[in-house]
């Protein structure tokens, strides 16, 4: 009887991998790139149509009211400004998926080489935690005042955090969205001698496998009573905690001088814990709002005031035995908003991949990921347990083949 093994095939749901089911042809990504700088600059778009419109009204569109000279100085440092910009963006969109390639790399290097008793005793907490771990990062990275629960290695109280199963964490319904608002501060200034209450109350949280993890809710009180910031502690301690239970798998398997299994246990452990903390940091704003509030402004009166700092004339145009005449103002109104859209787009897109994991439709989606390896594993699981099967069946003929 064969016993050959082989790789097991996964059959992952339509829609996990987007690029193997969303085919967008040339003209759809052609028409998402104005969608995506109207989405991110609308109202700047709509400024510089509404300017050129007024210049060509008030009978300025072949005058250059601004001296060129401006435009082009402001155009070279925009153009180093957002080029440097958008090769930091594109190099973290890079680094996340590098990133999240090694964090389910370090996954299966914990749990595959474990012995199948081992790997039944920790599956269930190991896949939770780890589920729970991208999770987390995706709520960090969903809105930008967020990376302060992360740096903390907390998460925010939210909608979103209730969706998934807090209801545990009581009294949520009057919570700001994500946590702190101008309303719930945590005391008068940082040097104040006011000091919130600390309240620690237990939060279960329902998990979709076996496994059911009981992290404590955190709750600022503030003595105003003005408002409440609540937060949970992050996954990343139940991570630690699964992985801890994995080692006291191995321990009983190695008792002497050999170390294969805990060596490469020892350098998957290092590998997941960092893999995770890098797409944490990876889920954090890389610039401050600050910056991008002075780009926002500089790109909206760049907007307003192009039109009047370029001239249009008249374009005649033969064709077809007839005659056309193209108005300056028109010429004005198409120049300008071509300009500004480039702008726009690659401001828009520099945005978009400066934050790589916030769900954007390029964005690389570690939920999906992750229930896609945990398929893999129900996969391997049956493969290992044929395999198995295989085997006994093997051994139990030849020793019934002597006898016979």
């Amino acid at each position: 009887m064969s016993t050959e093994r082989h790789s097991p095939v996964v059959s992952i749901p339509a829609g996990y991998f987007p690029s193997l089911y969303v085919k967008e042809n040339v003209c759809q990504r052609v028409i998402s790139l104005p969608a995506l700088a109207i989405r991110h600059s609308g109202l700047g778009i709509f400024t510089t149509v509404l300017s050129a419109t007024v210049c060509w009204w008030l009978g300025y569109a072949s005058v250059s009211v601004i001296d060129q000279l401006v435009f082009k100085s402001i155009f070279v440092i925009f153009g180093f400004t957002m080029g440097f910009r958008n090769v930091r963006a594109n190099q973290r969109y890079y680094d996340t998926t590098k990133e999240a390639a090694s964090f389910f790399a370090a996954f299966w290097g914990v749990y595959a080489p474990l012995p199948i008793e081992g790997r039944r005793a920790v599956r269930s907490r190991l896949v939770a935690a780890m589920r729970e771990c991208v999770a987390h990062i995706h709520r960090v990275a969903a809105n930008t005042r967020c990376f302060w629960y992360g740096m903390a290695h907390l998460e925010p109280a939210s909608e979103d955090f209730e969706s998934e199963g807090a209801e545990g964490i009581g009294g949520l319904g009057d919570v700001p969205f994500y946590g702190a608002t101008s309303e719930a501060q945590l005391g008068d200034s940082p040097g104040s001698s006011q000091r919130p209450e600390l309240v620690v109350k237990d939060s279960p949280r329902a998990h979709a496998s076996a496994a059911a993890f009981h992290r404590p809710s955190i709750v600022w009180d503030t003595e105003s009573g003005s408002g409440k910031v609540r937060g949970a502690i992050s996954p990343r301690m139940e991570l630690v905690f699964a992985l801890i239970d994995v080692e006291r798998q191995i321990e009983p398997l190695e008792p002497g001088r050999e170390q294969k299994l805990k060596r490469c246990f020892w350098y998957h452990r290092a590998q997941f814990l960092g893999s995770y903390d890098n797409l944490l940091a990876l889920a954090f704003p890389s610039v401050t709002e600050r910056f991008m509030t002075f780009i926002d402004i500089c790109l909206f009166m760049f907007a307003a005031s192009l039109p009047w700092g370029i001239r249009a004339d008249e374009i005649e145009v033969h064709a077809m035995g007839r005659h056309f005449v193209v108005s300056s103002g028109i010429t004005l109104v198409v120049n300008t908003t071509l300009v500004v859209m480039v702008m726009f787009t690659l401001n828009a897109l520099t945005c978009e991949n400066e934050n790589p994991l916030s769900g954007d439709k390029d964005d690389i989606d570690l939920k999906c990921l992750a229930h896609v390896a945990e398929l893999a594993l129900d996969a391997h699981e049956r493969a290992e347990e044929a395999a198995m099967e295989c085997a006994d069946g093997a051994s139990v003929e030849d020793e019934a083949a002597p006898r016979r």
